[in-house]
């Protein structure tokens, strides 16, 4: 369940490799403040080929992980209050864009 720092909540879409399961969402501000309450996140949902979950407006940095965590991208800069498309690689490659790719 998300912390509540903002009132409105965009999509966070993501592309990951074969081989990561259940993907989390982890996502926070540059204040400090965590968008969820625990690692490794909220659970994407698989949604027309993209996995996607719901967060709050206000965040500028994400994760997206697999594996329960095991695996993970980089920290990754996002633009506040915009749709985001992370399209991820393999660990050390993601690709960040606000419009579907």
């Amino acid at each position: 369940m998300p912390i509540l720092h903002g009132t409105y909540f965009l999509p966070v879409l993501a592309q990951v490799p074969d081989g990561w399961e259940g993907p989390h969402l982890w996502a926070w501000s540059d204040d400090g403040a965590n968008a969820f309450e625990a690692w490794p996140g909220e659970a994407m949902a698989e949604e027309d080929g993209w996995y996607t979950v719901q967060a709050p407006g206000w965040i500028n940095s994400v994760i997206i992980n697999g594996n329960a965590g095991s695996v993970q991208t980089a920290d990754l800069s996002v633009e506040s209050g915009v749709d985001v498309w992370v399209v991820v690689t393999d660990a050390e490659n993601a690709s960040v864009t606000y419009e579907a790719p």
